[in-house]
């Protein structure tokens, strides 16, 4: 009788401890833990991939014609120039616009108009934007320059009324052509900017094309 009361004792003992084990291994908090974290890495690995950037490779021509020229003879108005000396040559940055100006010096500007960027180093032109559509916006652009006066990148801003694009571009001597990346863009509409150049005569460019 004693034999059965203590073997009846150790079997409920047992199945007593089997029962908590198995409570505590479906609510084990590490466990739920690790699987959450597990799951916020690949979460955030997956939303910090990107594809690679795209090359922008622009080798120079030998001519400006179809860059700034059109079929009857015309050509496009030369809005803005600036000087610029990259690996020790001096080069001029050109903007053009397909608008001239009227007798009191304004463009005659349109919902939409082509530009053209160009640089010239020596008989060597490179055609950074070549006759582009832009609806509703201007193109600019800026010339910088690090503590390395090797280090010098021209900024291009092309903005129109539904988004806008900044590009990077800087000269590569050994491949004899300039390089560039799309910095930074997007596809909301514009409804406030701040007021920037605006269309006018520059008279010194005007005076040093004739």
């Amino acid at each position: 009788m004693k034999l059965f009361k203590a073997t009846t004792i150790c079997f409920f003992a047992a199945l007593l401890f089997l029962t908590s084990c198995q409570g505590v291994s479906h609510k084990d908090p590490g466990d739920t833990a690790s699987q959450k974290e597990t799951t916020t890495t690949t979460s955030a690995t997956q939303s910090t991939e990107q594809e690679p950037e795209e090359r922008i490779v622009i080798s120079p021509v030998d001519s400006d014609q179809d860059i700034i020229g059109f079929d009857n003879g015309g050509q496009m108005y030369c809005y803005y120039q600036s000087e610029w000396e990259l690996a020790g040559e001096k080069a001029t940055v050109e903007l053009y616009i397909d608008a001239h100006p009227d007798e009191n010096g304004i463009l005659g500007l349109q919902d939409g108009q082509m530009w053209s960027l160009i640089v010239r180093m020596g008989d060597k032109v490179y055609p950074i934007l070549s006759k582009k559509y832009v609806m509703f916006g201007p193109v600019n652009y800026y010339l910088t320059q690090g503590s390395d006066p090797s280090s010098s990148h021209l900024i291009v801003f092309i903005q129109w009324g539904e988004g806008i694009e900044i590009y990077e571009y800087e000269l590569d001597t050994k491949m004899s052509a300039f390089t560039g990346k799309k910095g930074y863009g997007f596809d909301e509409t514009i409804i406030a900017y701040s007021k920037g150049d605006y269309p006018r005569i520059h008279q010194e460019i005007k005076k040093g094309m004739q």
